[in-house]
């Protein structure tokens, strides 16, 4: 996984988790299954990092075959969007 989405499930999904188990979990609950909850939360945690990461493998794939072409706009049209919109917000704020 990418060290900066892992950082954020870990650190931001993982604090969230734990203080929704805390918070509005049932006192009545015992330890035992508020542990399996929030690690059945984990796991979804996870898997949502893969989800996410399949999803950029694939946007990393259409990019590496749009730089093998041949044919100028076929991939050169993102960096030439990229540099429109620079010099739109450029032109709207300077």
């Amino acid at each position: 996984m990418i060290p900066l989405i892992g950082d954020l499930l870990k650190n931001t999904v993982g604090k969230v988790v734990g203080k929704v188990v805390d918070k509005y979990l049932p006192a009545s609950m015992s330890e035992e299954d508020k542990a399996k909850m929030l690690l059945e939360m984990e796991k979804l945690t996870i898997e949502e990092g893969k989800n996410l990461q399949a999803q950029m493998e694939t946007i990393n794939q259409t990019m590496r075959e749009e730089a093998k072409s041949e044919h100028f706009l076929q991939w050169a049209w993102r960096p030439i969007i990229g540099l429109t919109f620079a010099l739109v917000i450029i032109n709207n704020y300077i």
